[in-house]
């Protein structure tokens, strides 16, 4: 039995390793349906347009949420991917993903229409990939 190193072998094994690593993992049934749910109202994401200024628009799941987004005034979005709550409010969600995907966002600082859409392409992206594993 020879000791070399079959080159095809090497090769073929990295390849495989890296296509499987490049691929967005799919989220369990259970894992979905957990970022999906609808939480009461206590657990509500609450919109603010400033500190003691709320909009009295809630969001009590994750399709609510990204559909506040579309209407929702953008100063108070920017007044959210400042504080980090919607990152947290994604997070306590249980999509650390999503959240790191938002944390990420507002660190590019992107501004207006601009930030909207940004927000409402990631959450929607993932709620298509969250949607299709429910």
């Amino acid at each position: 039995m020879s000791n070399k190193i079959n080159p095809n072998r090497s090769a073929r094994s990295h390849s495989q390793k890296k296509s499987k690593t490049n691929s967005p993992k799919r989220p369990t049934k259970d894992f979905a349906s957990k970022v999906l749910r609808t939480v009461p109202a206590e657990s509500a994401f609450y919109f603010y347009s400033d500190v003691g200024n709320p909009t009295g628009i809630i969001a009590t799941s994750l399709q609510d949420f990204h559909d506040c987004i579309r209407s929702l005034d953008v100063g108070s979005i920017q007044f959210h991917l400042g504080m980090g709550d919607f990152e947290n409010w994604v997070r306590f969600l249980g999509d650390d993903d999503l959240s790191q995907s938002i944390r990420e966002l507002s660190s590019e600082s992107p501004t207006g229409e601009a930030m909207r859409q940004a927000l409402l392409t990631r959450v929607r992206e993932r709620l298509d990939l969250l949607q299709a594993s429910a």
